[in-house]
């Protein structure tokens, strides 16, 4: 079952709760299969599912610890942390930053739901591994590294059923679990796509991490598209200055039939050039984005140098330095708001309903563009300034992938035509030209 696709049926999940307590089984197509195996984990540590007193918080000089140990994450983490805080102000969520064993390192929260969270200690200093709390997602998404939704009944201890919480792990750049980041709400408040935006931000910090891992080698982006190219479509990969291969982003380095730690060799036997070649063509080319091919299979693939200050020095030859990289106007960014347009959409005309360019609404409230971004999808591009942009990107390629078929995406996306409408006008409707544009109309009948 997809995690983005719960049932949110909470006297039927919770009867599901008491039948696998009383009787060791699941009815079939209450819960996910996750959720099954969480609980009979749950039961192996030995869990207590009515415990009343929380786990003990660790002192503050252990907490000091883990949070000097985990110093570059959370540096890199709380900017992504703020942004999300600062979408979801006043929906009664907390924001939850913890380490790849579950301990709460950080958090931000609505001030109206900060008490709710401590009376069940969603706080800095507290475990919420598995072994300790049993189903929640935070442990749940370490064990089975995936984004999870724990709603209500899903948590084994029912002191934490009014929660529904929504966490993905946070992977390093040899594809371990280096954290999680989650956000959670009383269930009653919960959003299906709050899953899409967590997801988006642990991109955005596992690009962060790559990079600042291989601040010293080169990194390239490599993607089938160039238009993908610098946004988390798009792989991630580090070479050696001689270029001996060291790693590839976890979350998307299956698109080039990579796994974390299972390619070994250099940039000559992975693509069908050597970096000597492409160094050189990207220092001759404008924009610097070159064709090349996979080595393995022939698949063809764009290169770009994601991190030009480092000098490389090939095995052979005159050292090379990588050419500077342009900073991208927002016209050249395909996931900027002021780049929307109806290709870039991938929108044909007959799919949008009667009105829906000429009648563009004046420039919306900050609510409005809240409300304007709750999309859901798995992925965003990286280079946006704002969740809203990275969402905005994320349904523009979902309509791109439906070929344009409004009501195709907007299936795809779990949210009804006339949602996606508002959101796709409300988007519009942000960029300067299209509100100069619309005043010219009120202004002049005749145009």
């Amino acid at each position: 079952m997809n995690h983005n696709q719960i049932n949110t049926d909470v006297a039927a999940i919770r009867r599901a709760h008491g039948q696998f307590l009383e009787k060791g089984i699941v009815p079939e197509g209450i819960v996910p299969d996750f959720i099954k195996r969480s609980w009979q984990r749950s039961v192996d540590f030995g869990v207590p599912y009515d415990r009343i007193r929380e786990v003990a918080r660790i002192d503050e000089t252990d907490l000091r610890v883990a949070v000097s140990q985990y110093g570059s994450l959370i540096n890199l983490a709380s900017p992504v942390m703020e942004n999300l805080h600062q979408q979801l102000a006043g929906s009664g969520s907390v924001v939850l930053l913890c380490s790849g064993d579950g301990l709460i390192l950080h958090s931000l929260g609505d001030p109206d739901f900060i008490p709710k969270a401590q009376h069940v200690a969603l706080k800095p200093g507290v475990s919420w591994a598995e072994e300790q709390k049993g189903t929640n997602a935070i442990g749940t998404a370490i064990v089975e590294r995936e984004p999870v939704v724990i709603y209500a009944g899903h948590h084994f201890i029912r002191q934490n059923h009014f929660l529904a919480c929504s966490a993905t792990p946070v992977l390093d750049p040899c594809g371990e679990v280096a954290g999680v980041l989650d956000i959670t709400c009383d269930y009653r408040g919960h959003q299906r796509h709050t899953i899409a935006l967590v997801q988006m931000a642990v991109r955005v910090i596992e690009r962060q991490m790559f990079q600042h891992r291989f601040c010293r080698d080169l990194v390239f982006n490599v993607h089938p598209e160039r238009n993908y190219l610098g946004s988390p479509f798009d792989v991630q990969v580090a070479f050696s200055p001689d270029g001996v291969y060291l790693a590839a982003t976890p979350a998307t380095c299956g698109q080039l039939d990579l796994q974390p730690g299972t390619f070994r060799g250099s940039f000559d036997e992975l693509f069908d050039t050597s970096l000597e070649q492409v160094l050189r063509k990207l220092g001759s080319v404008s924009p610097p984005v070159i064709p090349a091919r996979m080595r393995h299979n022939g698949s063809p693939v764009y290169l770009q140098l994601a991190q030009p200050a480092v000098v490389a020095k090939p095995a052979h030859g005159t050292p090379v330095t990588p050419p500077a990289q342009p900073r991208a106007t927002p016209h050249e960014s395909p996931q900027t708001l002021s780049g929307l347009t109806l290709d870039a959409l991938g929108t044909e005309r007959r799919h949008l309903p009667k009105g829906f360019l000429e009648e563009l609404s004046p420039a919306p409230t900050a609510a409005s563009v809240r409300e304007a971004v709750t999309a859901q999808c798995n992925i965003a591009p990286l280079r946006a300034d704002s969740l809203e942009q990275i969402e905005l990107h994320a349904i523009q390629e979902t309509i791109r992938h439906c070929n344009g078929n409004i009501s195709a995406a907007a299936r795809q996306l779990h949210v009804s035509r006339t949602t996606l409408y508002r959101k796709l006008k409300s988007s519009l409707a942000m960029r300067p030209d299209h509100r100069v544009t619309a005043r010219r109309r009120r202004d002049d009948p005749q145009r």
